[in-house]
């Protein structure tokens, strides 16, 4: 699937995914979303997810449709999907407050204190540098993209 991030203005962005089949699915965010967002790509990349937020894009649902309340969904978040977000959510921190001492600590109490993935942990020191390193580089990418152009990244299905 291929993923764009388009700088449209201040705090307006498009992020927009083409998928296998020809479909998009598309929505206006605003900058915490691409930081969010961007981040989600680094993890599933990394970790090589395809059930996370990605890879249920890629399986035909829509964006806007993780916005729905719980009860109106069609879908179900998977493990890997909900076990994503609690890493995303803490990298989002990161990336607003510097790097945390005991990041892998603070994520296994959150995931123990929310739904608890147990199937799904292959996160350790290494594969965190390796998503630490990758947004880094892609924040560093769009920070530099000029307003009106694109950022375009392959996610592997």
């Amino acid at each position: 699937m291929e993923i764009s991030f388009t700088k449209k203005g201040v705090n307006t962005q498009i992020i927009s995914c083409r998928r296998m089949d020809g479909t998009v699915t598309w929505k206006h965010i605003d900058s915490f979303f691409i930081i969010h967002d961007i981040c989600h790509y680094a993890v599933e990349s990394v970790l090589k997810f395809k059930n996370a937020f990605y890879g249920m894009l890629a399986s035909g649902i829509a964006i806007a449709d993780f916005e729905l309340p719980k009860e109106k969904r069609t879908f179900h978040l998977t493990e890997e999907a909900i076990y994503t977000e609690q890493i995303v959510n803490l990298l989002t921190i990161e990336n607003n407050q510097g790097p945390m001492e005991d990041f892998l600590d603070t994520l296994n109490v959150v995931c123990q204190k929310n739904t608890d993935p147990l199937g799904v942990r292959p996160l350790d020191q290494t594969s965190l540098q390796q998503i630490q390193q990758s947004v880094t580089l892609l924040l560093k990418r769009w920070d530099l993209l000029p307003e009106g152009e694109t950022i375009t990244l392959i996610f592997e299905e």
